[in-house]
């Protein structure tokens, strides 16, 4: 069952510095997500666009309302690697 995702740096302060674990939890949890960081943060703006980037194929949408920034995308499940 797909999940709806808001994410809020307040709420998940532990992955803005760490790339590898938002591509993780994008992975791992298929569904709608929506990020979202105030317009001013400028380090915050270019890590998630690079991040959801990356791991979209720049497939997100922008948008701006009420001094947030706010991107949306979709993910999939994808299988777990398995070990040989």
């Amino acid at each position: 069952m797909p999940l709806n995702v808001r994410l809020s740096p307040q709420e998940f302060v532990a992955i803005l510095n760490h790339a590898g674990a938002a591509a993780l939890l994008f992975s791992r949890f298929a569904g709608e997500w929506e990020v979202v960081e105030d317009e001013y943060n400028r380090p915050a703006l270019g890590f998630w666009r690079r991040v959801i980037g990356q791991h979209t194929g720049g497939r997100f949408t922008e948008s701006r309302s009420a001094g947030e920034v706010c991107h949306r995308f979709r993910t999939v499940s994808r299988a777990p690697a398995t070990e040989r």
